[in-house]
């Protein structure tokens, strides 16, 4: 079994279960502090994500919207005030 098959296998098992496929995923981990998300980019790559609420992102001082697309780059991180 490769790792797509086994991929694919999880995936289908989850949803199944009624666990939702998650948007932001490894190498972006998404950590919530009450009313702050914090966003971290742990590749040496730019990484694309949505994001997950609407609310001012902090580091750039702008509002974003819900799923609005949010580029890191190379480990860097995003943190947003949730409305």
């Amino acid at each position: 079994m490769t790792c797509a098959d086994l991929k694919s296998v999880l995936l289908k098992a989850a949803e199944a279960a009624g666990i939702p496929e998650q948007a932001i995923r490894f190498p972006v981990v998404c950590k919530r502090r009450g009313r702050l998300l914090f966003l971290l980019n742990f590749s040496d790559g730019i990484q694309r994500v949505p994001a997950p609420a609407a609310g001012r992102e902090l580091l750039s001082e702008r509002f974003v919207e819900k799923e609005e697309e949010l580029f890191l780059s190379p480990w860097n991180s995003a943190i947003i005030e949730i409305e």
